[in-house]
Protein backbone atom coordinates (compact mmCIF):
# COMPACT_ATOMS: atom_id res chain seq x y z
CA UNK A 1 0.00 0.00 0.00
CA UNK A 2 1.11 3.69 -0.77
CA UNK A 3 1.57 5.49 2.12
CA UNK A 4 2.80 8.90 0.40
CA UNK A 5 1.10 8.47 -3.36
CA UNK A 6 0.47 6.54 -6.12
CA UNK A 7 1.96 5.73 -9.83
CA UNK A 8 -1.06 5.87 -12.37
CA UNK A 9 0.50 4.42 -15.49
CA UNK A 10 -2.56 4.97 -17.58
CA UNK A 11 -1.19 6.27 -21.12
CA UNK A 12 -1.03 9.50 -22.83
CA UNK A 13 -3.47 12.03 -24.06
CA UNK A 14 -1.80 12.90 -27.43
CA UNK A 15 -4.43 11.89 -30.05
CA UNK A 16 -7.40 14.16 -27.34
CA UNK A 17 -6.77 17.36 -29.40
CA UNK A 18 -9.74 18.63 -26.55
CA UNK A 19 -7.43 17.68 -23.81
CA UNK A 20 -3.89 18.99 -25.92
CA UNK A 21 -5.86 22.29 -25.75
CA UNK A 22 -6.51 22.31 -22.18
CA UNK A 23 -3.22 20.80 -20.78
CA UNK A 24 -0.70 21.88 -23.15
CA UNK A 25 -1.96 23.76 -26.19
CA UNK A 26 2.07 25.14 -26.76
CA UNK A 27 3.05 21.35 -27.83
CA UNK A 28 -0.43 21.16 -29.89
CA UNK A 29 0.74 24.02 -32.07
CA UNK A 30 4.05 22.53 -32.54
CA UNK A 31 3.68 18.53 -33.06
CA UNK A 32 2.17 16.32 -35.33
CA UNK A 33 1.02 13.52 -33.33
CA UNK A 34 1.48 10.18 -35.18
CA UNK A 35 1.24 7.28 -32.38
CA UNK A 36 -1.46 5.05 -30.89
CA UNK A 37 -4.96 6.69 -31.64
CA UNK A 38 -5.53 4.56 -28.15
CA UNK A 39 -3.88 7.54 -26.17
CA UNK A 40 -7.28 9.48 -25.90
CA UNK A 41 -6.56 10.38 -22.38
CA UNK A 42 -9.67 7.87 -21.32
CA UNK A 43 -7.40 6.77 -17.94
CA UNK A 44 -6.59 10.34 -17.14
CA UNK A 45 -10.45 11.53 -17.13
CA UNK A 46 -11.11 8.09 -15.12
CA UNK A 47 -8.59 9.46 -12.63
CA UNK A 48 -9.65 12.60 -12.71
CA UNK A 49 -13.35 11.69 -12.74
CA UNK A 50 -12.75 9.80 -9.68
CA UNK A 51 -10.60 12.52 -7.37
CA UNK A 52 -13.30 15.26 -8.25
Amino acid sequence: MANKGVILCTGGYGANKALMQKWNPTLLKSVVYSDSQRDDGSGIMILVITIL
